[in-house]
């Protein structure tokens, strides 16, 4: 078992949410072709008995065990194991794993060859684990969370109460009357005998029952038809007309209210006839299919969502994965370079295509569609049977001048549906780095163009992906962790090389893409060759730099204190400072290019390059401690940090070139320890390090990480709706303040709640980094931690409540913070990713959650391949994982459907409201006329019919009711602030006012 080619070659990739922190794992298994490889999967697609990789920091999916020489020892085993949703740290397993990975290594500087297993140390202490149970298992038993009832059933309820009241009042009202009446008992009883039995029967609930149980699955329908569009379906179920989509929903809805549990009934066996079933297919316009699915429709959520009865009273909608606030690439902001005046700073700022042209076009058609009065095509989606060019020929056109005023009105608001619709899908469209440009702000930027055309070739250069690197298999260093016995699993020291190719893959830096596009290079075929401006240049060998020191603080460091771009490159070595020998085909000179941690780039320089001059000068320890500490300040504000630096490779070392190329012919990569210490390195070790010593420091780069761009739009919609956005961030507040800032979101004082708990009798957390945190920490007089905010919220006020960031949020405080949501009458929508297992108790305690499906859309995006994840594979873990959601949508820019969605819901549930109001009203003045009959002046008792009485309640009113479902909502209804879901009161001042007024 294991490749003998290449392995690792064919791992997945799934770069978006792929890394253990968002649920996808490194797994070890066997292909179709019994070739063993890794492969990265979903949590819960693991089973009991696979081989995964877990590093420092990660969280064990379920209970596993440490495969080291010590697990087969029955007293050791225990120490061997950590349960399932424990984080692994790096004194997990005390003396099992021996000394750190910075003591294992010699002092001085030495080399690794590339194929060492050694590089796992080198990867966070990256081991190999065995799962002792199946991660579904445990995820199977999580227990739900008890959803509160909406406000709406309290009043329905209270109304029930108040009618079956009135019911009794009216009948022995209409009964005295009836006795009382003079000369009663000469007219004919048979008459009016049954007038106080039928003006009772009137108020009391005997159809409601039946009527909101239409007007739930009315309201349901109208929403998953909205829904039906942005769900990851089959494609054809996405382009049918409106009606035909909302019948086969309203169907679906009411067939999945009527089944009910346990044994079935005769009225399911009814259901389950043959040709009960060809009948549905029908209906359904399945006439071609044989099969009894509704494939191409999204999963009818259960009737104990209140999914209309809570999606339109939504005053809190949450965030909870920073995959759908952030863009999956990082933009250049910041370069700074060196000049005869000491370092400056070129600012750079995306340069998006306007939409000011597109807005006019949008306009125009609009326009003439809305000035139109005749003439227009027959075709044109917009037009109707009775459109304004038929009203020349009618006689009667004054007459029908209110019916015209209709239909326009009618189609006003489709074109401005349609409008609307149109932005969203734009808004929905993910924005890739390809469609983005970046300029500098400075027009006089050129002046430093010899220096900047040196960083635009680093950039290019050392980000390429060399597909041509062979790894042979080097079983001499495969036991450096682990120690596989004969006991466990023959075969599996392929694992540790196959895994060294999987955490050595690099990964693609879009931000320095971009720099090299801003400074004007071409990586498409042109007159130089097929690979652009590349096309003279040859790569000889990689030399890639690893600081003991900085792994030792990344081992260290607070999960709250990881950046957006090292949490992209989880489980991947990233190198701190990476070097490309390159020799150019014009002139054979051999150049060298180095990227990496401006703290490593500085040791490595001596000199800076002044590109305004094109001059040398040294680079003095004043200019070097301004740029680590400016690189240190800019990895606080959340920039991901870059430097540059340059060397050409002097004819004394093209000798030692030559021999290192011959020794790392195959793989064309050479790693390099740098471990803190002054012993003196071996010669062979001191002249590889030469090749990259004395560099040219070129400047450094700070790109920002943003937003998706349509949180901007979403939080100013939410804010006019009177929904609150709540931004739950696992980061830091020092990280989280950019950000946040981009999105629209306030960030003055008190804006911001950690929900870390400070230690025990201290003021300060250095995790936080409270005292660094300038106007935005020293100022907050917020608590921090979940406990300190309920008991805030019990003893002073409800500031917490108003707040939109929550920072060092994990999913169960993040859970907990949702649930006090509640406990205050806030009714909380929560989205993210639907795959991650670990969003499960945060979507069963939220009113309402949605899935984001960002592993179908990628999987979409990937070329199909036997040994990739299957598409029902996808669809099962999704499923799974947000069993408690209402629906899943695709991509992880659905978060911009939520307004419309929410908008839709708030239509139904009016909808509902005044169909219900109406049937209210309809039955009280029935029974007022039966009782009001008897008061009647004449000498002939006025009767009411017994069969138009039940035609009128049982059949009328309801179908009145039933149309007046499907009524919109007014424009203003996203303008308005929605009630709290307050468990102390059923109606408010205003609605009991409402509700008596129009009774």
């Amino acid at each position: 078992p294991g490749s003998k080619g290449d392995p690792g070659s064919k791992i997945p990739q799934l770069h978006h949410s792929g890394t253990a922190r968002t649920g996808i794992y490194p797994t070890y298994r066997r292909s179709e072709k019994q070739d063993a490889f890794w492969y990265r999967i979903p949590v819960l697609l693991l089973a009991k008995g696979d081989i995964i990789a877990l590093q420092v920091g990660d969280v064990a999916p379920a209970r596993c065990m440490l495969l080291s020489s010590e697990s087969d020892c029955p007293i050791l085993r225990s120490k061997c194991t950590i349960e399932g949703g424990e984080m692994i740290t790096a004194s997990s397993f005390g003396d099992l794993w021996g000394l750190s990975p910075c003591q294992k290594f010699p002092p001085g500087k030495s080399t690794v060859p590339s194929t060492s297993c050694k590089l796992l140390e080198l990867c966070n202490n990256m081991s190999l684990f065995v799962l002792e149970e199946t991660p579904l298992e445990p995820f199977l038993k999580l227990p739900n969370a008890k959803q509160k009832l909406p406000q709406i059933h309290r009043q329905l309820r209270a109304i029930r109460h108040v009618m079956f009241l009135f019911a009794v009042i009216v009948f022995f009202v209409t009964l005295v009357i009836m006795l009382a009446r003079p000369g009663m008992m000469s007219s004919d009883l048979s008459l009016v005998i049954h007038s106080p039995l039928m003006a009772a029967l009137a108020s009391l609930p005997v159809t409601a029952p039946a009527c909101l149980f239409f007007l739930e699955v009315l309201g349901t329908a109208r929403i998953l038809v909205k829904v039906h569009p942005h769900a990851y379906i089959t494609p054809d179920g996405a382009h049918e007309s409106g009606s035909k989509l909302f019948f086969r929903y309203l169907l679906a809805t009411t067939l999945s209210r009527l089944y009910l549990q346990g044994q079935p009934t005769r009225f399911e066996r009814f259901l389950r006839n043959q040709r009960l079933r060809r009948l549905l297919r029908w209906i359904r316009f399945d006439r071609g299919s044989e099969t009894e699915t509704n494939s191409d429709l999204i999963c009818i959520p259960p009737a104990s969502t209140f999914l209309l009865e809570k999606l339109g009273v939504v005053t809190a909608f949450t965030l909870i994965d920073d995959e759908l606030a952030c863009e999956p690439y990082s933009i250049p902001q910041q370069l700074l370079v060196p000049t005869s005046n000491g370092l400056k700073l070129l600012d750079l700022c995306p340069t998006y295509e306007t939409d000011s042209d597109d807005d006019s076009e949008d306009e125009s058609p609009i326009g003439r569609k809305r000035g139109k009065s005749y003439g227009s095509s027959p075709s044109s989606p917009d037009s109707e049977s009775d459109s304004d060019d038929e009203q020349r020929f009618l006689p009667s056109a004054p007459k029908r001048k209110i019916k015209e005023s209709l239909k326009r009105r009618r189609r006003r608001r489709k074109i401005r549906a349609a409008k609307e619709q149109a932005e969203k899908e734009n808004q929905q469209d993910v924005r890739t780095s390809d469609d983005t440009e970046v300029q500098f702000e400075d027009p006089l930027w050129w002046h430093f163009l010899p220096s900047l055309k040196c960083i635009g070739l680093a950039s290019l250069l050392v980000d390429a992906k060399n597909d041509d690197v062979d790894y042979p298999l080097d079983t001499g260093h495969t036991s450096i962790n682990f120690k596989i016995t004969e006991s466990f699993l023959p075969g599996l020291e392929t694992a540790g090389q196959s895994l060294v190719r999987q955490v050595c893959t690099p990964r693609e830096r879009q931000q320095l893409q971009l720099l090299a596009r801003c400074i004007g290079f071409i990586t498409t075929k042109n007159s130089m060759g097929e690979r652009g401006d590349l096309s003279y240049f040859e790569e000889k060998l990689r030399v890639s730099v690893i600081s003991t020191k900085l792994l030792d603080a990344r081992l260290a460091m607070d999960a709250h204190a990881l950046g957006v771009e090292e949490a992209r490159s989880w489980g991947l070595l990233t190198p701190d400072s990476s070097s490309v020998i390159i020799q150019d085909a014009r002139t054979k000179a051999y150049q060298l290019l180095t990227v990496g941690d401006p703290r490593v780039i500085a040791g490595l320089c001596h000199e800076a390059w002044q590109g305004e001059n094109s001059t040398i000068s040294p680079l003095t320890s004043v200019d070097r401690a301004f740029v680590v500490e400016t690189s240190k300040n800019w990895l606080l504000s959340d920039l991901d940090v870059t430097a540059f630096a340059y060397s050409p490779v002097r004819s004394t070392l093209e000798t030692r070139l030559s021999t290192t190329l011959d020794e790392f012919s195959a793989s064309k990569t050479l790693y390099m320890v740098e471990n803190a210490s002054n012993a003196p390195s071996k010669d062979k070790v001191t002249e590889d390090w030469a090749l990259i010593n004395n560099q040219i420091f070129l400047g450094v780069l700070g790109s920002s990480i943003i937003p998706r761009s349509e949180l901007e739009k979403l939080v100013e919609t939410f804010d006019e709706a009177g929904v609150r956005f709540v931004y739950f961030s696992p980061r830091n507040m020092r990280r989280t303040k950019e950000l946040a800032s981009q999105i629209g979101i306030d960030v003055a004082w008190n804006c911001a709640i950690s929900l870390r708990d400070l230690d025990e009798g201290e003021e300060e957390d250095e995790h936080r980094m409270v005292s660094e945190y300038a106007d935005w920490s020293k100022n907050a007089k917020l608590p921090n931690g979940v406990a300190a905010v309920r008991k805030h919220l019990e003893e002073v006020d409800n500031v917490p409540l108003l707040v939109s960031i929550f920072t060092d949020a994990t999913k169960q405080s993040t859970r907990e913070m949702i649930e006090t949501f509640q406990a205050y009458s806030d009714t909380a929508l929560s989205i993210g990713l639907s795959h991650l297992a670990r969003n499960a108790p945060i979507f069963s305690a939220a009113d309402i959650s949605v899935g984001a499906d960002v592993l179908a859309e990628e999987l979409a995006a990937m070329p199909s391949s036997a040994d990739s994840l299957l598409s029902y594979e996808v669809e099962f873990v999704a499923t799974i994982s947000s069993h408690s959601c209402a629906f899943n949508l695709r991509g992880a820019a659905s978060s911009s459907l939520m307004p419309s969605i929410i908008e839709r819901g708030r239509a139904a549930l009016e909808g509902g409201k005044h169909a219900t109001l109406f049937i209210l009203f309809g039955t009280v003045a029935f029974s007022l006329y039966s009782c009001f009959c008897m008061c009647a002046i004449s000498t002939v008792v006025p009767f009411v019919p017994t069969l138009g009485s039940v035609l009128y309640l049982q059949i009328v009113l309801p179908l009145v009711s039933l149309g007046l479902a499907f009524g919109g909502s007014d424009d203003q209804s996203m303008h308005c602030v929605p009630p709290k879901n307050d468990q102390s009161l059923t109606f408010s001042k205003s609605e009991g006012q409402r509700l008596y007024t129009n009774t």
